[in-house]
């Protein structure tokens, strides 16, 4: 009799054991659970608030006094349309003696007034085409930067197009052209639709 208490005991001692290392294997699942999901909270949160500003327009026009720019267009249809009264967009390029024009760091804005200046404090920014580092962009300084840094920082890409990392919330844009494991250029956009997919993405790149 006092033989079977044992092995009662014993069986009774071993299952709350297991349930115990379960419950441990459990908690400590959640956990990481849970820590991937802040991660990509914070990620998401950190590439939103670069989307939905980049740059700030009017003081990195202020510090680029060498500028030339290509006068008004209607623009692409995949452009974001504010639809004012007046509207058109305007190209502004920022030569860089160690660049050929056709690398020179661009902008598209929209202009409320098609009269208004360069200076202008109403224009709305619709694209970025960035080929140089260049201190005045701050936070939109990303030429050169490692893919391990941009994954830091913003997360994974939400897709890839053979070099091009591809990133977007919303109909807010961003594609990132590596080269040797470093962006080499980048393009920003604020888009009229928010069904961004690999054929659009082709669309804009051509």
């Amino acid at each position: 009799m006092k033989k079977i208490k044992t092995i009662i005991f014993l069986i009774i001692l071993l299952t709350f054991s297991c349930k115990q290392k379960e419950q441990k294997d459990l908690d400590k699942n959640q956990s990481q659970i849970d820590s991937i999901n802040l991660n990509e909270k914070i990620h998401k949160s950190e590439l939103s608030l670069f989307l939905e500003n980049p740059i700030d327009l009017i003081n990195y026009k202020k510090g680029k006094t060498d500028w030339t720019s290509s006068g008004g267009t209607s623009g692409f249809l995949y452009y974001f349309n504010p639809q004012k009264e007046n509207g058109m967009y305007y190209n502004y390029y920022y030569p860089n003696d160690n660049s050929s024009p056709i690398n020179f760091d661009n902008l598209v804005v929209y202009k409320i007034d098609k009269n208004k200046y360069y200076n202008d404090n109403s224009d709305r920014l619709i694209e970025m085409n960035i080929f140089s580092k260049d201190s005045i962009l701050k936070k939109a300084d990303l030429v050169g930067l490692k893919t391990s840094q941009i994954e830091t920082k913003y997360g994974k890409e939400n897709f890839r197009i053979d070099n091009d990392f591809i990133f977007f919330i919303e109909n807010k844009l961003l594609i990132l052209t590596i080269k040797n494991d470093e962006i080499d250029s980048y393009k920003y956009l604020r888009l009229n639709t928010d069904k961004i997919d690999k054929e659009l993405i082709k669309k804009i790149k051509n």
